[in-house]
């Protein structure tokens, strides 16, 4: 429903969801698309995610992953490292 609001659904305009985080320095952010999601569980995400901090990493065995396990859907995953300056 994300990105059929910010394409533009139904309905004229677009809704804006932005949710807060505290975040801390080295935080690693993920975005992704549910081709990820509904091939690799929540849990299996954050694992990858603590075994390997560098992003481009992270990202390539994400993708791996949910080709393997089936891959039946568009998969982006863009992770970034959140650095205070």
């Amino acid at each position: 429903h994300v990105v059929t609001n910010v394409l533009g659904g139904a309905e004229p305009g677009v809704r804006v969801e932005m949710p807060r985080l505290a975040l801390e320095p080295d935080d690693l952010l993920l975005m992704c698309s549910d081709g990820l999601t509904e091939m690799v569980t929540d849990e299996r995400i954050a694992a990858v995610i603590r075994e390997e901090r560098e992003p481009q990493k992270v990202c390539e065995r994400l993708l791996a992953e949910a080709n393997d396990n089936g891959g039946r859907d568009n998969v982006t995953v863009v992770v970034a490292t959140f650095h205070t300056s």
